[in-house]
């Protein structure tokens, strides 16, 4: 099948984000999915749009237009003032490469200090720039300012992972994490994410880590496949939940696309699609509609946190409730995503 459309832009990015935690010093992790919906797939021989993070500026428009080097078409720039100097990074796309450079300013002119160009395959079938934009802060709180930035490459017209690559311009170098997007088709396997941290990503101050922690969780979530229900991002601690119940005996699996809802005695999950999420301090509602044993039922569907004892004798930490639109009701008990290992 192939792919119908690409991620919206609905929920726009806020300034930098903020501080949440310290990137596991491990080669290889399976990350946290918490990211914002809405990336546009950029297709390689179409010209992008305008940075929504920061404002484009082409080399003519520039003071010192001959020292200002990028290829191609300028997709997102950003500059700063700190202890040790004036900066611009500017992001370009050219019809083969996506590339990235990070400039130090003086009055005679302006000195290249770090890049990253990324070739694009023969096959690529689209790659572009997370949220075309760029974002720069004091993410170490040493009083100078790191860039920050992402990039994705689609390789297939076929729903599948894509390639994901983040990088932060630090000093005088570069911090990078490489991996994959997630894939959660409603039948068949899944792929969970991947990601891979660098020497000098690994050494960074925590700052830094966490920064890139953000970021890559949210283009995470915008890149999935199937694109994930906007609401979802502020539930992402039940995904991949799964949830259990008995009279008769069903199973029911939590995804930021949709949950997955079967008898155990049939072989096949049926698809309940999202309408609306609410939420408050112990409980989460889901509401949304699917076909089950060839009926087309509305599903409102409570999740709690709250400890319950299954007849087995075991304690999970949810409660669940599933009613119908035919009056149906289900009780049963759940537990978070399990880490892969």
């Amino acid at each position: 099948m192939k792919k119908s459309s690409t991620p919206n832009h609905d929920r726009p990015r806020k300034g930098h984000p903020a501080v949440a935690g310290v990137i596991v010093g491990i080669i290889v992790v399976a990350v946290a999915i918490i990211v914002y919906m809405g990336l546009p797939s950029v297709k390689r021989h179409v010209t992008a749009p305008t940075a929504v993070a920061a404002p484009v500026e082409t080399a003519a428009q520039e003071s010192e237009s001959s020292t200002i080097a990028f290829n191609g078409t300028p997709v997102a720039r950003t500059e700063w003032t700190d202890g040790s100097g004036s900066h611009v990074v500017i992001l370009s796309r050219t019809e083969s490469t996506l590339e990235a450079r990070h400039y130090s300013q003086s009055r005679t002119g302006s000195t290249l200090v770090a890049e990253r160009v990324e070739p694009l395959p023969d096959d690529t079938y689209a790659a572009g720039f997370y949220r075309d934009g760029v974002w720069a802060s004091d993410m170490a709180g040493d009083g100078n300012q790191e860039a920050l930035f992402a990039y994705y490459i689609d390789a297939s017209s076929e729903p599948g992972p894509k390639r994901l690559v983040l990088v932060v311009f630090a000093g005088d170098g570069t911090l990078s994490m490489n991996g994959s997007t997630r894939y959660d088709p409603a039948t068949g396997e899944r792929v969970a994410q991947t990601a891979t941290i660098d020497d000098a990503m690994r050494a960074a101050p925590a700052g830094i880590q966490s920064e890139a922690m953000r970021l890559w969780n949210e283009a995470q979530f915008d890149l999935a496949e199937p694109a994930a229900f906007p609401g979802f991002y502020d539930v992402m601690r039940l995904d991949g939940a799964e949830f259990h119940g008995d009279g008769p005996s069903w199973v029911m699996v939590v995804l930021p696309q949709f949950v997955l809802f079967k008898y155990s005695s049939t072989q096949t999950y049926s698809v309940i699609k999202y309408a609306a999420i609410t939420r408050s301090d112990t409980s989460v509602v889901l509401e949304g509609s699917g076909d089950v044993d060839a009926w087309n039922h509305k599903f409102r569907i409570t999740v709690t946190e709250e400890p319950i004892i299954v007849p087995h004798g075991e304690t999970y930490p949810y409660t669940v409730i599933i009613d119908w639109s035919d009056g149906t009701r289900l009780q049963g008990w759940g537990e978070p995503a399990r880490p892969s290992s």
